[in-house]
């Protein structure tokens, strides 16, 4: 195996509180960051929030129950202010479990004070191969039968104590063992891992769990990285039908430090509901790499996506004096949010994304970032005029097709230019021997400067421009086909980076070119005749961010 760097081995290590001395933790990688034991329990500032249209929950992990558990309900006055109305209890974590009788009692003790309790599972370490893995990850190899038979077991005994029981995202794999390799055969390594989980989620955790527990329902938390879901085995088209339920993780943390601008947890709330009808009603956060405004700004926009519970992760960190604050600008601003969650409908622009697609451009969550109240679905029956297709609506193959079904149905379409190469002879689009880097963008009459490297790749003929790049590149422009009206997005790419909170360079995406004022402008008025733009670009973030 290639020797992993030092920036991947430290990817959770980086997010550790700081302290002298941290609390017992169990195998290492670990998949929680490390913090100190708390042993004092001040609460939050204020009156409890008084809210109608979502609740808190509090996640304890594993290692929370051992340290906390005893004294639950004093750990629990902590948060008195945010009216928490649900808790989880772990029952597993990176090789620990928690006592049996302890998580009986704890649960005991909290339904007593009126509070709702179910478990929870982190599935990472039933293996011992995570040295196969290909980056450092705490997650499992379900190849393994040993594995597969801890698995089954935890969560038999998951369900003999709960009703309800969710799974932590670390529910994924990346492991490349001989004998995962050798199993894969030909097949592709998305296809290879994708029966894994599913085999592994039908056979080791659902019927085991239903057998102990008729009653049990079975919650798949799914994390805020959707464009990698299919390579590292969630295939949610065939996951979803399983489970009782889906939690979104609405991570986004600090937009200067990942790949996911503030707007990313309604985008993806909207998407996964958009796939799983009914089954979406909880999102999950936590407040690393986060400030008060980041933090918050993630329970904003889980409610923008239409979230009902909002699962705080957790127990442990949450509680540490530093990280109170974010709690107590939470607690404050949670009525504020509970009246903006009404406006959970405001997104009318459908996005076409295949849900077995891979990427990492996250091109959607910047149409959402420029004040355009976008949604992502897969294809089929679409009752809005307009749609944006994109590489990743659907495979190449498939473009052409689904194009030509749109116009059919005199939808009008926005496209980008790499997708319309694959939309037969529409267009003339032809992709330049060198990028050009691009030294101004206009649009009506007015030039900007990007403040970064920005690069056009394609040139387009044959239609009528609205942006150009270097007074000579489209790079938004339009052509009606029949009665259909088509925009094609020509974006310009950056080779620019930003860095990781492991300082690790990652690609800056579309920041460069959405940055722009005149660009958002021009792209915002192709959609007003058809969704409420001046109202979501209004109310889009709570906070206002610098990404």
């Amino acid at each position: 195996m290639k020797e992993l760097s030092v920036l991947q081995k430290d990817f959770v290590e980086a997010l550790n509180y700081p302290s002298k001395k941290y609390r017992a933790l169990a195998l290492e990688p670990i998949s929680v960051p490390r913090d100190p034991l708390i042993t004092s329990y001040p609460q939050l500032p204020g009156k409890k929030i008084s809210v109608k249209n979502f609740f808190y929950s509090l996640y304890f992990t594993a290692f929370d129950v051992r340290d906390y558990g005893p004294s639950i309900l004093k750990f629990m006055k902590i948060f008195n202010s945010l009216s928490v109305k649900k808790v989880y209890l772990e029952t597993y974590r990176d090789g620990y479990h928690a006592d049996t009788r302890l998580l009986s009692s704890a649960k005991k003790s909290l339904e007593k004070e009126g509070f709702e309790v179910s478990g929870a599972v982190t599935p990472t370490h039933f293996s011992s191969k995570t040295s196969f893995n290909e980056f450092s990850s705490a997650t499992g190899c379900y190849s393994d039968p040993a594995a597969l038979k801890k698995l089954k077991a935890e969560f038999e005994r998951a369900a003999a104590v709960f009703n309800e029981i969710i799974i932590d995202d670390w529910f994924f794999t990346v492991c490349r063992c001989p004998s995962c390799e050798k199993a894969r055969g030909k097949k592709t390594k998305e296809e290879f891992r994708s029966k894994l989980i599913l085999d592994a989620s039908k056979k080791y955790i659902i019927a085991p769990a239903k057998k102990i527990n008729k009653k049990v329902k079975l919650i798949l938390k799914l994390p805020q990285w959707f464009g990698n879901y299919i390579n590292n085995g969630y295939d949610i088209e065939k996951l979803a039908p399983l489970f009782d339920g889906i939690s979104a993780g609405t991570e986004a943390r600090d937009p200067l430090k990942t790949p996911f601008l503030p707007v990313h947890g309604s985008l993806l709330i909207n998407y996964l509901r958009s796939i799983a009808p009914g089954k979406v009603t909880s999102a999950w956060f936590d407040p690393y790499m986060c400030t008060k405004e980041t933090y918050c700004e993630q329970a904003y926009q889980s409610l923008l996506g239409g979230a009902k519970e909002l699962i705080l992760f957790s127990a442990g960190i949450l509680a540490q004096p530093l990280v109170l604050p974010l709690a107590a600008e939470l607690a404050s601003q949670s009525e504020k949010f509970d009246r903006f969650s009404s406006f959970k409908n405001i997104f009318s622009v459908p996005v076409l994304r295949d849900p077995s697609a891979y990427d990492n451009e996250h091109f959607e969550q910047y149409l959402l970032s420029a004040g355009i109240p976008a949604y992502m679905r897969p294809p089929g029956k679409i009752s809005e005029k307009i749609v944006v297709i994109t590489a990743q609506s659907c495979p190449p193959s498939g473009i052409a097709k689904l194009f030509a079904s749109l116009i059919k149905e005199n939808k009008e379409i926005i496209i980008t230019a790499q997708a319309a190469l694959s939309a037969g002879r529409q267009f003339k689009i032809k992709k330049l021997k060198t990028p050009v880097k691009v030294k101004a963008i206009k649009y009506s009459g007015r030039e900007e400067e990007p403040q970064g490297g920005l690069y056009i790749t394609y040139d387009m003929q044959g239609l009528k421009n609205y942006v150009l790049a270097n007074n000579a590149y489209p790079v938004i422009a339009f052509r009606k086909i029949k009665k259909t009206g088509v925009w094609i997005l020509n974006l310009p790419h950056t080779k620019d980076e930003i860095l990781s909170h492991t300082n690790a360079g990652l690609p800056a995406g579309h920041r460069v070119i959405f940055r722009l004022k005149g660009f958002t402008e021009a792209l915002r008025s192709i959609f007003k005749g058809y969704a409420n733009v001046n109202l979501y670009n209004k109310i889009k973030t709570f906070y206002k961010h610098t990404w």
